[in-house]
């Protein structure tokens, strides 16, 4: 919704041109390239595991890496491994 339509804005802040208004939103997605484009932060859980919570751009380098589904990939892999000879 826009900043003019949603009925959770305050009147006086979709009048005001310049308000900036900041929101947190959870997206859960299998389109990560999608993602990497329009989000801020990353949360990469498996398996119920926390295993990164950062900025896209600092995952990235730090992964050295070029799309967020390899450095998906790359952090997850081993989880799915073990998880894999577990109920083998």
């Amino acid at each position: 919704m826009s900043r003019r339509t949603s009925p959770d804005v305050p009147a006086s802040a979709r009048r005001t041109p310049k308000c900036t208004l900041a929101a947190d939103l959870f997206v859960s997605s299998h389109l990560l390239a999608e993602l990497a484009q329009t989000i801020d932060d990353v949360v990469i859980i498996a398996h119920g595991r926390l295993i990164t919570h950062e900025p896209v751009s600092g995952l990235l380098t730090r992964a050295d890496r070029q799309s967020l589904e390899d450095v998906y990939l790359e952090l997850t892999h081993s989880l799915t491994d073990n998880r894999i000879k577990e109920t083998s």
